[in-house]
């Protein structure tokens, strides 16, 4: 199933808690906690679940370089939240730009691909 995004937006603040990346869309809204190099904050993803799941059709996904699971959700948060590796979404992206017609988002979508591939083999 696929969704119209309305928004994107970074560092999304809610009371004491800080979602990385927020994408509205149509039907569903994505919570993504990004994690390279600095660990989990305290009940990190727990809180994060708390703030944000009330958000219609919400998604969680957390994304770190080798898509391990997160370490601070736990009950509910541990179910709702997918682990997914950087490898992975490159992965997802390709398969998608193959399918586009190109379009105006063409090149961005090209020059993000080639950093994904330098950076996440």
């Amino acid at each position: 199933a696929s969704i119209r995004i309305g928004s994107v937006e970074t560092e999304v603040q809610r009371g004491e808690t800080r979602a990385d990346i927020v994408i509205w869309g149509d039907t569903a809204t994505i919570i993504i906690e990004v994690k390279i190099d600095a660990g989990e904050g305290i009940r990190q993803c727990d809180r994060v679940y708390e703030r944000f799941s009330d958000e219609p059709g919400v998604r969680f996904l957390f994304l770190t370089p080798s898509g391990r699971e997160p370490l601070t959700a736990t009950g509910d948060a541990a179910s709702a939240f997918v682990a997914m590796s950087f490898r992975r979404i490159r992965q997802l992206v390709e398969d998608a730009f193959e399918e586009a017609d190109g379009g105006a988002a063409a090149g961005v979508v090209a020059n993000y691909l080639t950093t994904m591939r330098r950076e996440f083999r």
